[in-house]
């Protein structure tokens, strides 16, 4: 039927609660909160609606609570002091909202647990290989670099050779064609070599420096 049906929910969805580590708050908690949160000057106080709700909520979760009650109210209670102790069992908002809170609780696993054991080494296996794998890809990365600036060094010095020569058998070749022609005698002429000369060398001092 639907009763047992909505009583069956009510059952698992408790049960899944408490499992889950969840606690009914009740006043004792709003008041150690109220008490804890004094100073906080931000805090905003709220009154819920609860005159469009379902009363018999909270019953259905805790009806021993409502036993304890309707014990308590035909007289069977006891009374410590002038204070009736069954104001201590009547839920919060009564009964209309039911407020849970997270609580602390631990899980046990017994047995061999072979397959958590598998997936830990797995997962390890897995990081020391790949740290391996980047070191070595790092070395490498580095010997290439090394190679490829060596490389480069080697090319800039041979390019700056082949120039040097080549530059110094045009000017020889130019030298001995204006010898050849006896324009060497010319003052202009040697003025020009004598500059260029000049000039080619302080080049190399500077390629040199």
């Amino acid at each position: 039927s639907d009763m047992g049906q909505e009583k069956k929910l009510v059952s698992i969805l408790k049960e899944s609660l408490e499992d889950g580590g969840f606690k009914l708050m009740n006043q004792r908690d709003l008041d150690l909160c109220s008490a804890l949160n004094a100073g906080y000057l931000l805090r905003l106080s709220l009154l819920p609606d609860i005159k469009e709700l379902d009363p018999c909520v909270g019953k259905e979760f805790y009806p021993d609570l409502y036993e304890q009650t309707e014990d308590e109210v035909n007289g069977k209670g006891t009374k410590k002091g002038d204070k009736d102790v069954t104001s201590t069992n009547q839920l919060l908002f009564d009964g209309r909202v039911l407020i849970f809170r997270r609580g602390y609780s631990k899980e046990i696993s017994t047995g061999r647990l072979l397959l958590p054991k598998l997936d830990y080494l797995q997962a390890s296996l897995v990081q020391r290989s790949s740290t391996a794998l980047t070191r070595r890809l790092g070395a490498v990365e580095r010997q290439l670099e090394d190679s490829i600036l060596n490389l480069i060094s080697k090319v800039n010095s041979s390019v700056e050779k082949t120039y040097r020569q080549s530059l110094q058998q045009f000017r020889d070749f130019t030298v001995g064609i204006l010898e050849n022609s006896g324009l060497s005698k010319n003052e202009f002429v040697a003025g020009m070599m004598s500059k260029n000369a000049n000039n080619i060398l302080q080049s190399n001092n500077t390629s040199d420096g």
